[in-house]
């Protein structure tokens, strides 16, 4: 549906995008699910209730799914594409604010700084040098361990899914007991 595991959308598109998904693969499971299977089948639709509403004051809104962590979703994920799709924006500081943002959140996966260098590989030494006022700043040698130190969380374990899909059953147990 987007043509990549990955897309930078306005807000709204994107929510639209993501209902058209989960409504198309929420058909395509009733089509071939029998009476028994298609109450448990709808109530995959229902199971994307919309963005974060944080997204929905930002100006684009990054998606990335991955094998690993699932289904993310991150604030102004179109302005780091931007500086690392053209490094000289490393010194406008809202570019670089919303880097160092993101290297400073908690809630921000390593996955998604990554996801950026791999397509933008040739920018990542220029772009950190910049930002982080590090000249010598070589992503091959100093990026994993920039992220160990800045998001030590996610490295303390195991990468879980940001969100999971569950059937109807296990979804009103876990309202029961939430």
């Amino acid at each position: 549906m987007f043509g990549a595991d990955w897309a930078i959308l306005p807000p709204r598109s994107a929510d639209e995008k993501l209902h058209e998904l989960y409504q198309r693969r929420t058909d395509a499971a009733l089509a071939k699910a029998g009476a028994e299977s298609r109450k448990s089948a709808a109530s995959v639709a229902r199971a994307f209730e919309g963005l974060p509403p944080a997204l929905s004051d930002s100006e684009s809104a990054g998606l990335i799914f991955d094998e690993v962590e699932g289904l993310c979703f991150y604030e102004d994920y179109g302005l780091l594409d931007e500086i690392f799709g053209s490094p000289s924006l490393a010194r406008s500081r809202r570019h670089a604010e919303q880097l160092r943002g993101y290297l400073r959140d908690e809630s921000v996966a390593p996955m998604a700084i990554r996801r950026l260098v791999e397509r933008y590989s040739g920018n990542a030494d220029q772009v950190f040098r910049t930002v982080l006022r590090k000249p010598d700043f070589r992503w091959a040698e100093d990026g994993e361990a920039m992220l160990r130190k800045r998001k030590p969380a996610f490295f303390a374990a195991d990468p879980k899914p940001s969100m999971a899909v569950v059937g109807q059953c296990l979804a009103d147990l876990l309202q029961r007991t939430g």
